[in-house]
């Protein structure tokens, strides 16, 4: 099964990709969920993995602030 590399993954950094269920092809991205999904609607995309590909050169901290 042909993987995608990481060199593919980072054009996508700081994004959210659709997958397809087998994980072998991304078939849009935005830089929100909404964006995302207002591609996937106008290409009558269904289906996938939703998937946040972090900046690869930045940490991603999940501390929460009140």
């Amino acid at each position: 099964m042909k993987q995608i590399s990481i060199q593919e993954l980072a054009k996508y950094a700081d994004k959210y990709i659709l997958l397809s269920e087998d994980r072998t092809k991304i078939f849009a991205s935005g830089k929100t969920i909404d964006q995302l999904e207002k591609k996937l609607e106008k290409a009558k995309i269904t289906g996938g993995i939703l998937h946040y590909v972090r900046p690869l050169d930045k940490a991603l901290s999940l501390i929460c602030h009140k």
